[in-house]
């Protein structure tokens, strides 16, 4: 039985499908690391792995994951970051830097990049660029950055359940205990259910793969 005493958060960055997901993992190998992606959803055929925190790229299923790594404001940390990217096939494809960037510059990718690594293609490895390349070269269309949830109204629900209850209060429906009861109900659970923040942003993701 698994101990879910080791279940980690694990970052997971799918460059094929432009997707950012945290999962919770007790994996300690790549191996139990793949094993997990499958479970969800992610395609890990022909992909090469590689963790942002330490920079490591992974060449063996039975390579041991990092622990205990040194994260921002000098703390440790097991919560780890991996990009998924199609393994390099520079020598069997042909493709160098220069026709990389040709490519890219044909299929109007540049934005894309950008969108991608947070950088412009010219400060992009060769290895970032041809994968990017050969993931978007079976598509008649640019490819496009993801684009952002649409922004959703705020609901202004407490100043609304407020003014409900002062007229309740007014009515003699309830009174001044049970109106306070329900006031202070209502903000202790619109702390417990605001979003959660990702553990990593965009912005410290991008930074952690540049010139990978």
């Amino acid at each position: 039985m698994e101990n879910n005493n080791n279940m980690k958060t694990f970052t997971i960055v799918d460059t094929e499908s432009q997707k950012t997901k945290e999962i919770q993992s007790n994996a300690t190998t790549v191996a139990e690391l793949k094993r997990d992606l499958r479970q969800h959803g992610f395609n890990v055929d022909g992909k090469t792995i590689q963790e942002g925190l330490t920079r490591i790229e992974f060449k063996d299923d039975s390579s041991l994951l990092p622990h205990d790594v040194p994260c921002k404001g000098g703390g440790i940390t097991n919560d780890l970051v991996f990009r998924l990217t199609k393994t390099n096939k520079n020598v069997a494809s042909g493709m160098d830097r220069k026709e990389a960037y040709a490519a890219i510059k044909k299929l109007n990718l540049g934005e894309a990049v950008k969108a991608e690594f947070g950088r412009n293609f010219t400060q992009c490895s060769t290895n970032d660029l041809v994968a990017f390349v050969q993931n978007h070269q079976g598509s008649s269309q640019p490819a496009k950055p993801a684009e952002k949830p649409a922004s959703k109204e705020k609901c202004n629900c407490e100043s609304m359940i407020k003014k409900l209850c002062d007229v309740l209060v007014k009515n003699g429906t309830i009174d001044e205990e049970k109106y306070k009861f329900i006031l202070r109900d209502e903000v202790s659970t619109k702390t417990a259910t605001s979003d959660k923040s990702s553990i990593y942003s965009q912005e410290e993701i991008k930074a952690m793969f540049g010139g990978m």
